[in-house]
């Protein structure tokens, strides 16, 4: 392999590997927020709470377990790093819910919001632990996932979160989110209990997408870096 290949391998290389070791990393959960203001990427938060839609884990005793979630399209413009997920709740979380539940938040790229979520492409899994405070995290509230960096959403494309609580032994679990009455341009939200397959809900939970843009890169000072470490190359061969 030439010189200028093997430059280019090992740069690749070290980027595949920052990204991978980026999108796999710990997620933080805050309870009690009010609705974001800034950064806004995409959202959908209507005005009519409409119904709710329960996102459990109901062990150990009865083993009910049901993931959640919500796809969503990036409008045109820049591509952007995730930041944050934010979704309201529907319900008072009762004085039960204690003890920390492990959570995991995996992110898909799907060909449109009404694919089945899990049979897009896999693009990161975040894990953290959820412990609310239950003095926080009152109806009409926010609970928003701080996600790690490293997770880049491209404009114009469509992506599916899935909320997943994965800690079978812990006790009694359930988070009521809203769905306001219609579903959200290019966004739906879905549920798979108990394993049974997504279900389409033909609604969307109110949710708030945040992040930064991905600065355009300055082609001609990389080209420049390029050609320069290239010829430094070349001298020493």
């Amino acid at each position: 392999m030439g010189s200028a290949k093997k430059l280019a391998a090992a740069v690749l290389g070290a980027t595949l590997v920052a990204s991978a070791s980026l999108a796999s990393a710990a997620i933080t959960t805050t309870f009690g927020e009010a609705a974001p203001s800034s950064n806004i990427i995409v959202s959908h938060d209507a005005l009519s709470l409409g119904s709710a839609n329960a996102w459990f884990n109901d062990g150990p005793s009865n083993n009910g377990n049901r993931l959640v979630s919500e796809s969503f399209t990036v409008p045109s413009g820049p591509d952007y790093n995730l930041d944050k997920i934010s979704m309201r709740l529907d319900q008072t979380l009762a004085s039960s819910f204690t003890s920390p539940s492990g959570i995991s938040v995996d992110l898909y790229e799907v060909s449109s919001p009404l694919t089945n979520p899990v049979l897009g492409t896999l693009i990161a899994g975040q894990v953290g632990t959820m412990q609310p405070d239950t003095s926080t995290a009152t109806a009409g509230t926010y609970f928003t996932f701080d996600m790690d960096s490293g997770v880049t959403l491209e404009a114009g494309k469509s992506y599916a979160y899935v909320l997943g609580m994965d800690n079978p032994d812990a006790g009694y679990k359930i988070l009521r989110l809203n769905i306001p009455d219609t579903a959200g341009d290019g966004a739906r939200a879905w549920q798979n209990t108990n394993g049974g397959g997504w279900v389409n809900t033909s609604a969307t939970y109110t949710y708030y997408i945040q992040g930064t843009p991905v600065p355009e890169p300055a082609m001609g000072g990389l080209l420049l870096i390029g050609l320069g470490m290239l010829g430094r190359r070349v001298r020493r061969a």
